[in-house]
């Protein structure tokens, strides 16, 4: 499996973390569609391949390219893009997009996947973290750690969000040290804020992370 690393920032720090994947079965899937994700999977020419689009929450760093990525796919590619995980449908209606312009991930379709909420902005909507294909762990945006969970240990790989500074938003970078090895082995960092890149880096390297992760990127699993 190749996974596309369209970006790996934050909210207002460059490229809004997304991935895109394709399963066993040939179907596109991105993970999370920021304002930034539908320039880039043009840039990579990607924008062919996507075929669904599953959604953590719908901070604008998550969900700004969805409504122009769906109408894309039904007026230049003649599809109905597959949307799935946190639920769009009244985000999409406010920006003017039919239900009839897209359509639900089926759960007996040929995308597997699972969620699971956790708290990012206390009191406020829920994230859901993503579990695609029983291989990929994606966090979305949380302010606890994931990798104690039944999810990471079957994971192939997983891909959280940490921060070095502690915050009531997202995940801190000590806390997610408090995983076994085995897991930490496994797991590459995303939404590190620029001002903490360079000390987080350092972090990684010393505490058998596998890495920080950068648009672009292309990892094979």
């Amino acid at each position: 499996m190749k996974i596309h690393v369209l970006g790996a920032n934050g909210a207002f720090d460059g490229y809004n973390t997304s991935l895109f994947v394709k399963n066993d079965d040939g179907v596109g899937i991105l993970l999370d569609c920021g304002y930034t994700v539908f320039p880039e999977l043009h840039r990579q020419g990607l924008l062919p391949d996507v075929d669904a689009v599953l959604i953590s929450h719908l901070h604008g760093d998550h969900t700004g390219s969805l409504s122009t990525l769906i109408l894309y796919a039904k007026y230049k590619l003649g599809k109905r893009l597959m949307v799935g995980g946190a639920d769009c449908k009244a985000l999409l209606r406010l920006q003017g997009i039919s239900d009839s312009s897209w359509k639900k991930v089926s759960p007996n379709g040929k995308i597997l996947y699972q969620t699971m909420e956790t708290e990012h902005i206390p009191g406020e909507e829920p994230n859901n973290c993503l579990f695609l294909e029983n291989k990929i762990l994606y966090s979305g945006d949380t302010n606890q750690s994931l990798l104690h969970t039944d999810f990471a240990k079957k994971a192939d790989i997983i891909f959280h969000e940490a921060t070095v500074k502690p915050n009531m938003t997202h995940s801190n970078i000590a806390v997610l040290n408090n995983a076994p090895y085995d897991i930490k082995n496994k797991t590459w960092l995303v939404h590190i804020p620029k001002n903490e890149y360079e000390e987080a880096q350092e972090f990684v390297r010393n505490n058998g992370f596998a890495g920080i992760c950068k648009r672009g990127q292309i990892i094979q699993r």
